[in-house]
């Protein structure tokens, strides 16, 4: 993708003057934090060469030449350039937070931002001519619909696990993350007199992507006889994960009665 860019460009064929005159981007359908670029043509219209200097971009969602509300994307390096050569410096970001659904957005960019380069023509901002078209697409949404467990008849001190599927219900992909689990002998979400059962790492995720993250464990004393016993599961325990849905506590909708057994009692009922 590429774009002509509309300043007017004058020059006095006794000095350098540098210009911008095309413009090139990366995708145009990018969710937030994804990686884009945009590319700059940085040219000497002057006939005099023109030291090396520097230029600047930026993003912006409105068709004008004030840079102060728009969304800065840093300032590259360019090379010295006789008359009529070209530069191409480039700037590579994760696409910020700049709409909703698809909105327009139009690139800037100042050459020799710095007044390192004298020129016939001082006026060194440009702005592409045409907008594109950015499309944002919801975040990722880390979800815990299912879970698994072991043998739900186990004594105490017993070998048994958990496991949780941990999926990504957004469009966007999700980064690696960590989960947590508990069990708790109470229907509710308060994990704080609950049974802890440690944090485990969860694979970065394309949408509609799964993890299954399993906790192994001996069954701690939670009850006698049998009782009812409910899974928890916090997804995206670091906050590690933009998402369109912050509220990552996830319980059973059934309880499991484990019952627990008697442990062993060695005795010596004889002697002879």
């Amino acid at each position: 993708n590429y774009d002509r860019t509309n300043s007017m460009i004058t020059y006095d064929p006794q000095q350098s003057d540098l210009t911008a005159p095309y413009v090139w981007w990366g995708i145009t359908s990018v969710s937030e934090g994804e990686p884009t670029w945009v590319r700059w043509q940085v040219r000497n219209d002057g006939e005099v060469p023109a030291s090396s200097s520097y230029a600047k971009a930026w993003l912006s969602t409105d068709n004008d030449l004030d840079t102060s509300d728009d969304y800065y994307l840093g300032e590259r390096s360019v090379v010295s350039l006789v008359s009529g050569e070209s530069d191409y410096p480039q700037w590579d970001f994760d696409m910020p937070d700049l709409g909703s659904g698809t909105y327009s957005v139009w690139m800037l960019c100042e050459v020799d931002s710095q007044g390192e380069v004298v020129e016939s023509n001082e006026n060194n901002l440009y702005k592409s001519n045409d907008d594109v078209f950015f499309t944002a697409s919801d975040p990722a949404d880390l979800v815990a619909p299912y879970v698994w467990w072991g043998i739900t008849s186990v004594s105490e001190g017993e070998p048994t696990w958990v496991r949780w599927q941990v999926r990504n219900d957004g469009e966007a992909p999700a980064s690696s993350s960590h989960a947590k689990a508990w069990l708790s002998t109470d229907n509710d979400f308060d994990t704080s007199d609950d049974y802890y059962l440690g944090e485990r790492p969860v694979v970065s995720l394309a949408s509609g992507g799964s993890d299954y993250p399993q906790w192994d464990f001996d069954m701690p004393d939670l009850g006698s006889g049998t009782y009812s016993v409910w899974m928890l599961c916090e997804v995206d325990s670091q906050g590690e994960v933009v998402e369109s849905n912050e509220n990552n506590l996830y319980k059973s909708n059934d309880d499991v009665f484990f019952t627990a057994s008697d442990p062993a009692d060695l005795v010596a009922p004889y002697v002879w």
